[in-house]
């Protein structure tokens, strides 16, 4: 037979087991009303902020570790913005009590996209492994555009105008994007002796917002920065600070029609970085069947006996595609490298087409 202090023991053990539950449930349960849910259904926030704290809130959480799974299900913010999972586990103890949250931070880049408008994220929770999900089940973030072109920065000029300056000067580009290479941009107006006028900017959070499909073709770039050349290339380069102008509001520019004899008898530097097309274009497969990464390939067309170098990049679409044995049409841009290691200009040689997207070799 127990005794009172026994009796007084064990009592006291039951109410330290239920102390921390708020819950009617038993032990190694859920509550009977156990919900999980955000704090806030939405927050705004500007670009500068830096990041953003956000909670999901337990209640009536009973005596049982349970998780809930957090997933991002919409919104325009692109991964190159923000520094957060698309989906992640809150994990909450058996000694969770009611009211408690689980706290999370979003990272905001603070990107230099003018006229890119506001943007959001939304998250949702989901599967709470027997908890319900309570009155507030999704959370969106709203991050506002707060950038504007300082007034040092926006007198563009033409890029060929830019192009003519001499290296290491500052110059001030707005084009529209045709293609990327790597961590360089072409973009390209309609100034230069072609009717059009291309250039490089080279920049590794501008590329990296291009890969993360923040920038695409036919958007307009309003780059400022140091003019450089790399082995031929001209290049808007250094601290370079860029801006995206009206996104998808441009089409990408009509390539112009050119020859290979054109571009091997001093006409290649007039369409540098610029978007062209060769008819009849024969590329000589040197006994392979499939394009290989960063490779040279000689081809040719009617106008002339000679080559012209044509270039498979890394993240080209052709990297591992069949290798044409008929005449194709040639859509790309005109790059170079010549071996002018140290930004030289010179020589004028060692141009190249580059296929980059699906479509520029058909």
């Amino acid at each position: 037979m127990l005794t009172h202090y026994t009796r007084a023991f064990v009592l006291l053990a039951a109410l330290a087991i239920f102390a921390g539950c708020d819950s009617a449930s038993v032990p190694n349960d859920v509550g009977s009303s156990s919900t999980v849910s955000f704090t806030s259904a939405a927050v705004d926030t500007t670009e500068d902020a830096g990041s953003v704290t956000f909670s999901v809130t337990v209640n009536d959480p009973g005596f049982k570790a349970f998780s809930v799974e957090l997933v991002r299900t919409g919104g325009s913010l692109s991964t190159s913005d923000i520094d957060a999972p698309d989906t992640m586990t809150i994990e909450f103890p058996e000694s969770v009590t009611s009211g408690e949250t689980r706290s999370f931070e979003i990272e905001i880049d603070d990107d230099d996209f003018f006229d890119e408008g506001d943007e959001t994220i939304t998250y949702e929770l989901q599967d709470g492994n027997g908890v319900s999900i309570g009155d507030t089940p999704a959370f969106t973030l709203t991050v506002e555009d707060d950038d504007t072109i300082p007034a040092d920065d926006q007198g563009a000029e033409s890029i060929d105008n830019a192009r003519a300056q001499a290296l290491d000067a500052d110059v001030i580009v707005r084009g529209i994007v045709t293609r990327k290479d790597g961590s360089n941009i072409f973009i390209q107006d309609d100034s230069g002796p072609t009717g059009a006028s291309g250039i490089v900017v080279r920049d590794e959070d501008l590329a990296d917002a291009y890969d993360a499909g923040a920038i695409q073709p036919g958007d307009r770039i309003h780059a400022v920065g140091e003019l450089g050349a790399f082995s031929g290339l001209l290049q808007v380069s250094g601290d370079v600070r860029f801006y995206e102008l009206e996104r998808d509001s441009y089409d990408t520019p009509a390539p112009q029609a050119v020859t290979v004899d054109d571009l091997l008898n001093g006409g290649a530097e007039d369409y540098e970085s610029e978007l062209i097309t060769i008819t009849d274009l024969t590329v000589d497969s040197d006994g392979s069947s499939e394009f290989e990464a960063d490779t040279n390939y000689d081809a040719s067309d009617p106008s002339t006996s000679s080559n012209v170098t044509l270039r498979v990049i890394d993240d080209s679409f052709y990297v591992g595609e069949s290798i044409p044995s008929n005449a194709v049409t040639y859509t790309g841009i005109v790059g170079q490298f010549n071996f002018g290691f140290g930004g030289a200009r010179q020589p004028d040689t060692g141009y190249q087409l580059q296929p980059i997207l699906d479509g520029d070799l058909e």
